[in-house]
């Protein structure tokens, strides 16, 4: 049987893309590097890890406003980003240094998952500006959109001015469905992307995404699907409140994230269900802010079952909303999903054109005059399409965006349909081909002081680490089905682990090497 291989592209002028291809995966790097340079400092301090939702040299201006939408949206990308740098099949993803890459990824999902937990660790005490408000934190589910400071532009020179609803002082900050939804999201590309083995700092990421989502969850859900403010009363939030005609949504999407265990389907109302129901299909009826709610959680938690992708392609035509039925079969093996086959031609065309069309300086509005792309708004996935080429408001003149509409759509595009990544017969400097006829899992990967090797059979196998021009650093035969290495006299970066058994098999596999 002939083994298709795909290896590390350690020469960076092998070109294997197509022309689209390479140059949205080079956009796609230009957006990550300034995003974490001009839009967000990285880090667990106040402000921090928290990605703005535009700047404006012109005007000296910053913004974070909705900033857990975008959170979400960062986490996805970050997640979904984790797999693609990780997975062999992906070779030739990454730019520059891998190991570097790589270590620089776990570090910016550590800190934007901190960054949300820090959102509701710290939640109450941020409405002591009102004299009525004011309980202790706790980390309980309730969060708040965003904790930027009003001298945070000290740390971006050519900026004076912060918008955040952080230093307004009203309730603008408050948590609010739209909110929920789209941190939800990014939590489940957490769930089933990054493996559950990985910590950095004793921080487990698969699993406090998990347990983050299941407390805020929790918390919509805890008084008849009103979300409340614990802080001032415990009144109702003054924006999005009321969850309970998508109750339906959210209680499937969180069985998802749950694997089951939690289950609030039995406290959805009639009237929710009925709602939910008539989400599922186009209607004049549905708001534009109801739509891609809906369609966030449908994505999560096969909302409609069987006929969820064939609803969520239908609601996704009026605004090209093709993110949200990428998000949905990404989540699960497409060989699983009914209809993909039927709809994966319009997806991807979609897909392909709103990648092919990104200007390669990023997203920015030219309003009111007509862009030659479709990221003349903060998001293109929660925006009407009307608006896309255009902008929304008066003032956006010479707004930058995020760009994490384009970057999380470009890596779904790639998980969904890995076929769009070339496959090639490639062989790096060591020569060596990578193979795997022997079943084992090797975790953590990337690895700090030590790497756990586990086999599918009582073979006594022999283990070599070798370096990139195929040097042996390391040997040890396992005896048994499971065996540790220690990795601590190994330097930091990229190795290939190579396993051969007594009964012939063999499997080689990349393995990242972080140090201490």
């Amino acid at each position: 049987m002939r083994i298709i291989v795909f290896m590390v592209i350690l020469c960076s002028s092998v070109t294997l893309f197509g022309q689209g291809l390479e140059q949205n995966l080079d956009k796609y790097w230009q957006y990550r590097q300034k995003l974490v340079t001009q839009f967000m400092l990285v880090g667990d301090d106040q402000g921090y890890s928290q990605p703005a939702s535009y700047i404006n040299p012109g005007l000296e201006r910053m913004k974070w406003s909705d900033n857990t939408i975008w959170l979400g949206w960062y986490i996805g990308t970050l997640a979904t980003e984790y797999h693609l740098l990780h997975n062999p099949r992906y070779a030739g993803y990454h730019d520059g240094d891998s190991a570097t890459r790589i270590n620089e990824n776990i570090n910016e999902l550590y800190f934007a998952l901190k960054a949300l937990i820090r959102l509701d660790e710290t939640a109450e005490t941020s409405f002591t500006w009102n004299s009525s408000c004011g309980v202790p934190n706790a980390r309980n589910g309730f969060f708040i959109r965003d904790d930027v400071p009003a001298n945070f532009t000290d740390s971006f020179p050519g900026y004076q001015y912060v918008d955040a609803d952080f230093v307004e002082l009203n309730y603008a900050n408050e948590m609010s469905q739209d909110q929920v939804y789209h941190v939800l999201l990014g939590l489940a590309l957490v769930k089933q992307f990054v493996p559950d083995t990985v910590e950095v700092n004793g921080f487990n990421l698969y699993q406090e995404a998990v347990d983050q989502a299941l407390l805020i969850g929790a918390w919509v859900h805890q008084d008849n699907w009103l979300i409340k403010n614990p802080a001032c009363g415990n009144k109702n939030v003054d924006r999005g409140h009321d969850a309970s005609l998508l109750a339906r949504g959210l209680s499937r999407a969180l069985l998802y994230l749950s694997d089951g265990t939690v289950d609030y389907g039995g406290d959805v109302s009639g009237l929710g269900d009925l709602a939910w129901t008539n989400l599922a299909n186009p209607s004049p009826l549905i708001t534009t802010d109801n739509l891609h709610m809906t369609m966030a959680l449908a994505a999560i938690g096969e909302g409609w079952g069987t006929s969820t992708l064939n609803n969520l392609v239908a609601l996704a035509d009026t605004n090209k909303w093709f993110a949200y039925p990428l998000l949905y079969i990404a989540l699960r093996d497409t060989a699983t999903v009914s209809n993909y086959q039927t709809h994966k031609e319009l997806i991807h065309v979609w897909a392909d054109s709103m990648l092919n069309e990104a200007p390669i300086t990023g997203p920015l509005s030219t309003y009111p005059n007509q862009n030659g792309h479709g990221y003349g708004v903060n998001n293109r996935f929660i925006r009407p399409r009307v608006n896309h080429y255009a902008g929304v408001n008066p003032g956006e003149e010479g707004h930058q965006w995020n760009g994490l509409d384009y970057m999380l759509l470009h890596n779904l595009q790639l998980l969904v349909d890995p076929n769009k990544w070339p496959e090639q017969e490639v062989e790096d400097t060591t020569g060596i081909t990578e193979v795997s006829t022997l079943g084992a899992r090797i975790y953590p990967n990337p690895a700090n002081s030590q790497v756990t090797i586990q086999l599918d059979n009582d073979a006594p196998t022999t283990l070599q680490i070798l370096d990139l021009t195929g040097k042996e650093v390391a040997m040890q035969v396992l005896a048994g089905r499971t065996g540790t290495v220690n990795l601590n006299l190994i330097p930091r970066g990229v190795y290939l682990v190579r396993l051969t058994n007594q009964l012939g098999q063999q499997r080689t596999q990349r393995l990242v090497v972080l140090g201490q």
